[in-house]
């Protein structure tokens, strides 16, 4: 709470909106391909996936969710979820309000928050896969942009806290989390670019 305080107090008077994000630790997100013809129904249809993908009651869960673009109306859905325990979420809104004296307008989920650099970084906008690589102490977030939007996030359970010992893990879990992309979209990351503390 002082941090925040410190860090975002004195731009209050400047600013329209405040974000916050939970920590991707405490998230779910998952990619979910649905059939063209559920685009109507889709508000319905989710919370059904959503409770397939992940070991959490629905009702503890709030949700949203970013339709990546298609190159037709034929092609299918394919639906970024991001879901968090309620509580969480209530613990991050509390924990700005204190800190800020006002709630956040948005909460975002891990590093996805990272793929609004697009709309001021053109190369992040580029048809090739992009990884932005939030190199944190304890964990790593990875968030693949493709076209300017969103398209897989990761939390990997290491971060720079053990280097240099610890450096063939995190790069083990780096390719891991790469060659599933490449394996399931067949189309290879070729550009990372590296942020955060780490």
């Amino acid at each position: 709470g002082a941090a925040i305080t410190t860090a975002a107090s004195h731009l209050l008077a400047h600013i329209d909106g405040i974000a916050a994000a939970i920590d991707g630790e405490t998230a779910f997100v998952h990619r979910i391909t649905l059939p063209p013809t559920a685009t109507k129904q889709l508000a319905e249809v989710l919370p059904f996936e959503i409770e397939a993908q992940v070991p959490v009651d629905i009702d503890e869960l709030v949700y949203d969710h970013r339709l990546l673009a298609r190159e037709s109306n034929q092609a299918p859905l394919v639906v970024l979820v991001a879901a968090a325990r309620t509580e969480h979420v209530r613990q991050r809104i509390a924990l700005v309000r204190s800190a800020l004296g006002r709630e956040p307008d948005r909460v975002a989920c891990g590093s996805m928050a990272l793929a609004n650099l697009a709309g001021v970084v053109p190369v992040l906008r580029g048809p090739e896969p992009v990884a932005l690589v939030d190199l944190g102490g304890r964990r790593t977030e990875v968030t693949l942009i493709a076209k300017g939007e969103p398209v897989m996030v990761r939390t990997l359970s290491r971060g720079v806290e053990g280097l240099p010992n610890s450096a063939p893990l995190l790069s083990a879990e780096l390719r891991q989390t790469l060659l599933a992309w490449a394996t399931h979209q067949g189309a290879d990351v070729k550009t990372v670019y590296l942020v955060g503390g780490g």
